[in-house]
């Protein structure tokens, strides 16, 4: 669902060919033929990370033709995760024709053995699997320009009144009591 709306959005903003490649595409059967027509008739392809990854390690995909790889949610290209997979296929190649951008939040994610002490090792860490520099705020500006540009959320309290029960409530109460 969110490689569909990812690819909608980019074809609300770019005017080139977009294409989104996920599982409910079939992909798992899909043949030299299947690949090579969304490579050839499309200048973007949103994909999920499992399917980019079988499509380099079946090569049907040659690195060689990624010009940018954008990569959501960056901070979870740790060993194991599909991102740091996808990553170790660029190991040892030149990456000159490659850009690897990696949107995130929170760059060290959610560990209870990150400590003060360990953060710019893990920041180091994230920037050599994505082959990629760190670039996040470093002032007051940035943060307004960032603050400015960023999402807005907003956030409402909603009460949640409850009603008196129905006959099918009563029923359900009454053979729970019975099971417990």
């Amino acid at each position: 669902m969110l490689a569909k709306q990812q690819a909608e959005a980019a074809r609300g903003v770019f005017s080139y060919n977009v294409a989104e490649i996920t599982g409910a595409n079939n992909v798992d059967n899909f043949v030299d033929a299947d690949w090579r027509k969304y490579l050839d008739e499309n200048e973007i392809l949103v994909m999920t990370a499992q399917c980019f990854c079988d499509g380099v390690s079946r090569r049907f995909i040659n690195l060689e033709q990624v010009n940018v790889l954008i990569l959501d949610e960056c901070h979870h290209a740790r060993k194991g995760h599909m991102f740091h997979q996808i990553m170790q296929h660029f190991e040892g190649k030149n990456m000159d024709h490659c850009r690897v951008i990696g949107l995130s939040g929170m760059l060290i994610g959610v560990k209870s053995t990150t400590t003060q002490k360990t953060v710019g090792d893990e920041m180091r860490q994230l920037e050599a699997t994505l082959c990629s520099t760190i670039i996040s705020v470093n002032n007051l500006d940035d943060q307004a320009n960032s603050d400015f540009h960023g999402t807005k959320p907003k956030e409402v309290l909603e009460k949640f009144t409850i009603t008196p029960p129905n006959s099918c409530m009563t029923t359900i109460d009454a053979n729970l009591k019975l099971l417990i």
